[in-house]
């Protein structure tokens, strides 16, 4: 099959291709290395037709997907801060950038849209287990971004008839870390933290949950999209492990991983905007995609 990744350069898309590959399918990545870079692909860089271009480029889009069966869209900015500062820019990457991605594919005749998208969407929940149902309230603009990405691939399903699956991405980690990204954050801080024999520090009482999915369990909710069948078309999926970890929880367990469960964490008044739980309610893609979660913290945790 011959697929391309807008965003294949990146943390997930990177992980991925490599695994596309290893399946034997034909894969094009598209990337302007904005945040994503070539050495996430040393392993399959004779194996890839890689493409440096930007989402942004309509003409671009529609030359490089032609002859394409399936499409992957990761290509996004993801920084939480950052789209506070600049909510034009994401705004045109996120938002503009995927209707030429779904124009694009629309055009080109792909059989298939794949788009990434994020827990971020729901903004802060007060329900245990999120359920894709619940009521967005999206609290930036990269959340916003994201929520109208989606719109987009509902409406050009809808509208269009062309199939398209969105996945909701939560906290994705894994190895190699990306340097500048929101995945996971509090992870990257405890480790640098406990590396450095420094405290870390918790805000709020720490009973903030989180759910944690390793970056292997996120390419294979991937590839159960790809294989879905059409009753998927349209449809949004939660992709996460499907249980939550308090911040305290999460703590502990890396100080017992790095050999520091001696030292003990430094807790400050919670900081305005925490989010105070999100899980994912995984039934629906256990039930459409077959989609299974198979590493659980702790051993996920030891591989970075």
């Amino acid at each position: 099959m011959k697929i391309v990744i807008t965003g294949g350069a990146g943390f997930i898309g990177s992980h991925l291709a490599t695994e596309l590959i290893r399946k034997k399918h034909q894969v094009k990545i598209i990337d302007d290395l904005s945040t994503g870079t070539l050495e996430n692909l040393s392993g399959v860089k004779n194996k890839i037709d890689f493409k440096l271009g930007d989402i942004k480029n309509f003409n671009f889009l529609r030359q490089e997907f032609l002859g394409e069966d399936v499409l992957f869209h990761l290509a996004a900015k993801i920084l939480v801060g950052e789209s506070v500062k600049y909510p034009k820019l994401y705004h045109q990457v996120n938002a503009t950038g995927t209707l030429n991605v779904l124009l694009a594919a629309r055009q080109a005749k792909i059989k298939k849209v794949i788009i990434a998208s994020s827990c971020a969407v729901y903004g802060d929940s007060r329900q245990q287990k999120i359920k894709e149902t619940q009521v967005l309230n999206p609290a930036s603009p990269y959340a916003l971004t994201k929520m109208i990405s989606e719109n987009y691939g509902l409406m050009f399903s809808r509208l269009y008839q062309l199939p398209v699956i969105i996945l909701r991405y939560f906290n994705v980690y894994g190895q190699p870390w990306p340097a500048k990204s929101n995945y996971a954050a509090v992870i990257t801080t405890f480790r640098d933290q406990l590396s450095k024999k420094q405290p870390a520090i918790i805000y709020g009482n720490g009973r903030q949950t989180r759910d944690f999915i390793y970056v292997d369990d996120v390419v294979t909710a991937n590839l159960c999209a790809l294989r879905a069948p059409d009753t998927a078309n349209g449809q949004i999926f939660n992709i996460g492990s499907g249980k939550a970890t308090t911040i305290i929880d999460l703590y502990q367990l890396m100080a017992k991983i790095m050999g520091q469960s001696h030292r003990q964490p430094i807790f400050k008044p919670e900081r305005a905007g925490n989010i105070h739980y999100s899980c994912a309610d995984i039934s629906k893609a256990k039930k459409i995609l077959n989609y299974q979660p198979q590493i659980n913290l702790a051993n996920g945790l030891k591989k970075i």
